[in-house]
């Protein structure tokens, strides 16, 4: 079983206009971005594709993916386009980040996946570190534990 871990920096579907389109591996203030923007993320995601898919692993294991649909887009839209065998089950559950960056597994095999965004120190038995607010989360984004039968992987993004 090949596995893969891969930052996907800022994976986002928008709809400026009615016209979808993941944004790039940058930041920009600009929501529309102007035509050499959108051509450089539509270049950028093309890439990510073609890496994932050259990579052929079994399970993928993704930081930074803003929501499951910014998900899906991507595999049925980029990564099919690539010719490469999919990965038909997704997870990408909402995390602690707040502007999107969240993480996410495809894989080609099912599995079951558990959010533990919302672990707090006190669920552990635990004190909170100093100079931190007691109910404040342990993992700052997330940490997706996915189950392959008697394979558990752990998922996160710091």
């Amino acid at each position: 079983m090949r596995v893969l871990t891969f930052n996907v920096q800022n994976l986002r579907l928008r709809r400026p206009g009615g016209q979808d389109r993941l944004d790039g591996a940058r930041d920009f203030d600009d929501p529309e971005g102007s035509e050499l923007g959108r051509a450089l993320d539509f270049a950028d995601r093309r890439l990510t594709a073609r890496v994932l898919a050259q990579a052929d692993a079994d399970i993928c294991a993704l930081q930074e993916v803003f929501d499951a649909e910014s998900l899906r887009y991507f595999h049925d839209h980029l990564l099919r386009a690539t010719g490469v065998e999919l990965w038909p089950w997704q997870a990408c559950l909402p995390g602690n980040d707040g502007a999107g960056r969240d993480v996410a597994v495809m894989a080609r095999r099912p599995f079951a996946a558990t959010s533990h965004a919302q672990l707090r120190p006190h669920d552990l038995g635990l004190d909170p570190a100093p100079d931190t607010r007691p109910d404040r989360a342990i993992f700052c984004r997330d940490c997706l534990m996915v189950a392959f039968g008697p394979l558990t992987l752990f998922t996160v993004h710091f």
